[in-house]
């Protein structure tokens, strides 16, 4: 076919293309399950000295959208909006994507090369991302994020966990 109409309760949610009604319907399927499950869910503390604290982290698709239902394939941004508390000079930050059986599949760490991140002062904001195209195989995956001081990356702000989870579809 080359239309096809997702219905909730009645009402028409979308038409178009299939295989972008296919996506909308995992999205609004695997978003209320993820919803379900972290109500239910404690998940653990955050760790690090609180110098800075992510305040929210999403995944949108190529054309800005939050998604939490993402293509294979398909150009991707891994965003992250951080409120420094304290003033730290050069922390390093890093994504890690996490499969079902708790594997890293895509980890990105500024501390690698050693980057200049720039000197932030309490009370301001930034926004961390990472684009990329997807080349991960289709699954759950949940997303964590991690800020650590100069260095190894074993001195610790933030770390906070599984707070993002995203499907990736073919």
């Amino acid at each position: 076919c080359h239309r096809a109409m997702l219905l909730e309760r009645g009402d028409i949610v979308e038409i178009g293309r299939p295989r972008e009604v296919a996506a909308r319907y995992l999205e609004l399927n695997f978003g209320r399950e993820l919803e379900r499950a972290r109500s239910g869910l404690e998940l653990p503390d955050r760790a690090g000295d609180g110098r800075a604290r992510v305040a929210e982290m999403w995944v949108e698709d190529d054309a800005g959208e939050r998604k939490n239902v993402i293509l294979q394939g398909a150009r991707c941004t891994f965003k992250a909006r951080v409120r420094f508390n304290e003033t730290v000079e050069d922390p390093s930050f890093a994504v890690s994507w996490v499969n079902e059986f708790h594997q890293n599949h895509f980890v990105v760490n500024t501390s690698v090369e050693q980057e200049r991140t720039g000197r932030f002062a309490a009370g301001e904001e930034l926004l961390f991302s990472v684009a990329f195209t997807n080349v991960l195989r289709p699954g759950r995956y949940d997303l964590s994020v991690l800020i650590a001081h100069r260095g190894g990356g074993a001195d610790i702000i933030d770390r906070w966990e599984r707070q993002v989870s995203v499907v990736v579809v073919a």
